[in-house]
């Protein structure tokens, strides 16, 4: 962009600067939700009481609360832009003026009463304009313009009815290159309004057109003086909008070249009275401002000269003086792009800025309630932590003693305990023969019958076994149980009111709970008598007790620990004599 247009572009930086700035808020935003909802919900669950004491509900919501702000403010101004108004009288130029600005002739312009409704004219990027009616979204060709906002169009009966305070929106294309539009290109939307000699109704128009735009241009006729259906308008807009910007154009000034003796004095005349308009009735400008505010120009003679630049024209039309009208134009547009650019980023953007301030601000409130909040939290947990850890020390010394003391009780008793079975265990022992007698198992000396015995013996000795250990384990059981049980029920008891007056409160319940329904303690005591016939052979042959043989199997028997039924019987045979250099063992293990 050239420098002319640098003044428009401060909008659009404005505008991506704001831009920015809400993306990175929104970013905050986003990084503080997150931290309170890893704070309430940790990823591993079980978030209990302290996160939400340090997070309350009303702080997690409000951050919901933000976002909202935050997207929507950022919709309303991406769709942002500056707003220009025209207003005059009917026939004075507006529509003329609005098309030299833009270097094309958009608008309808003529005799007479020309624009019938509000046109906002806004840039497109399509390569062909179109229009837009009120909340009608369907597409009308740009060609039926004309038609439908010239009021003497004798082809409209059959379009849409416009009433006056109806908008009718002119999308055209902003252009590039050579055709680049600098106006529509930087987002600058132009209203043409109908002359404000047809309705009375200002405040209408005002509250549904006039609100949102940033400069107001009045366009008179050099020919007549300023109205007072002009001058009234103005005065409501300055009751609606806090000094809206006015500029006054005094067109088809090139009237003025057939009257050079006076013209002067003309102008002149003209500037006072726009002076005492502007700085004492409106008072939206002072005396050294005003100059920059009032321009007399001729928008026909400026259209023309544009668009034979362009090629659309060979013969423009001029008047004499033709150049410093045009270097006025110029100069109106130089202050115009520069105070539009200055209202346009005040009236849309310090809102914005503004709302961004009270975000952050309710932002920082915010986090210093959770910040009160968690270091509340902090000093209830370290206090917490404290006495918890005083506690535990506590229990830990007194478990410390409580180990100390019952481990020497736990140890006496054991002993006792081992005295005690011992010294039942032998006295049962010496009771064997009588359990031994006690099993009932019948015997047959007859030739057959010790035959059957024979094959049914080992599991016959099973048997014997089997009683055996039940009933020597029985009857230890009731020996221990009675001289033992009271002394390991008190000093149960005891241990149980040793822990409990350890444990803290609410641990005593439980431990209580645990005690009530555990398992009664009971001896149980295994002897294992089938494990000791393992090894057992029988030996049911005659022989004589001091034989040979029966001399060298007790030898043997002696020697490797095992009993003399487990030695080979006839150890004179011949492989026994053979071997009767080695060893008592080896013969033993070969005997086996």
């Amino acid at each position: 962009m050239n420098g002319e247009a640098e003044p428009l572009l401060r909008f659009a930086e404005a505008k991506k600067v704001l831009g920015e700035i809400y993306t990175d808020l929104g970013k905050h935003v986003d990084e503080l939700d997150e931290v309170y909802r890893g704070i309430v919900e940790p990823p591993g669950g079980g978030a209990g009481d302290s996160g939400e004491c340090m997070v309350p509900d009303e702080q997690v919501a409000e951050i919901e609360l933000f976002r909202e702000s935050i997207n929507t403010i950022m919709e309303t101004f991406r769709r942002d832009n500056m707003k220009v108004v025209f207003f005059g009288r009917t026939s004075n130029g507006k529509s003329t003026t609005i098309n030299a600005m833009l270097h094309a002739k958009i608008l309808p312009q003529g005799m007479g009463h020309t624009t019938c409704c509000f046109l906002q004219v806004q840039g497109c990027n399509e390569d062909t304009g179109y229009l837009l009616l009120e909340d009608n979204p369907t597409r009308i060709p740009i060609d039926q313009l004309s038609k439908i906002g010239h009021a003497l169009s004798s082809d409209n009966s059959g379009l849409p009815a416009m009433g006056q305070d109806s908008l009718l929106r002119v999308f055209y294309p902003k252009g590039r290159g050579e055709t680049e539009n600098r106006l529509l290109q930087n987002d600058v939307v132009i209203l043409d309004s109908p002359g404000v000699d047809l309705s009375p109704e200002f405040d209408s128009w005002i509250d549904k057109h006039c609100l949102d735009a940033d400069v107001f241009v009045l366009v008179l006729n050099a020919e007549s003086t300023l109205t007072q259906a002009e001058k009234s308008f103005f005065h409501r807009v300055a009751k609606k909008l806090s000094k809206p910007n006015v500029f006054i154009l005094n067109n088809r000034w090139d009237a003025s070249a057939a009257e050079s003796e006076h013209v002067e004095d003309v102008k002149q005349q003209h500037l006072t009275r726009f002076r005492q308009f502007l700085v004492n009735e409106l008072e939206v400008a002072t005396d050294r401002d005003v100059k920059d505010r009032i321009f007399f120009v001729s928008s026909r003679e400026m259209l023309d000269s544009r668009l034979k630049a362009r090629g659309l024209i060979k013969n423009p039309y001029q008047m004499d003086g033709h150049q410093v009208r045009a270097m006025e134009f110029e100069m109106f547009e130089r202050q115009f792009e520069q105070c539009i650019s200055r209202a346009a980023i005040r009236t849309k953007f310090e809102a914005h800025n503004r709302r961004a301030n009270e975000i952050i601000a309710r932002m920082r409130a915010n986090v210093d309630v959770v910040h009160a909040a968690a270091a509340k939290a902090k000093q209830s947990l370290e206090y917490s932590l404290k006495r918890s850890t005083q506690v535990f020390n506590d229990c830990r010394m007194n478990f410390a003693q409580f180990e100390r003391a019952y481990r020497e009780q736990t140890e006496r008793l054991r002993a006792e305990v081992h005295l005690k079975v011992s010294a039942d265990f032998s006295e049962e022992i010496m009771r064997l023969e009588a359990i031994v007698d006690r099993f009932n198992m019948p015997f047959l000396d007859t030739t057959q019958g010790i035959i059957e015995y024979k094959r049914i013996l080992r599991h016959s000795v099973q048997a014997l076994a089997e009683f055996t250990d039940k009933c020597v384990s029985s009857d230890l059981e009731a020996r221990c149980t009675g001289g033992l049980m009271s002394r390991i029920w008190n000093l149960e008891n005891d241990m149980f009111q040793y822990v409990t007056k350890i444990l803290a409160e609410p641990y005593q319940h439980k431990l209580e709970e645990v005690w009530r329904y555990r398992a009664p303690f009971k001896f149980s005591i295994c002897v294992d008598a089938p494990a000791l016939t393992k090894d057992f052979h029988e030996d049911l042959e005659f022989r004589f007790t001091f034989g040979l043989s029966a001399i060298i199997r007790r030898i043997i028997a002696y020697r490797s620990g095992q009993p003399v039924t487990a030695i080979q019987a006839n150890l004179l045979t011949p492989i026994a004599l053979r071997n009767a250099g080695r060893s008592n063992e080896d013969l033993h293990n070969e005997a086996m």
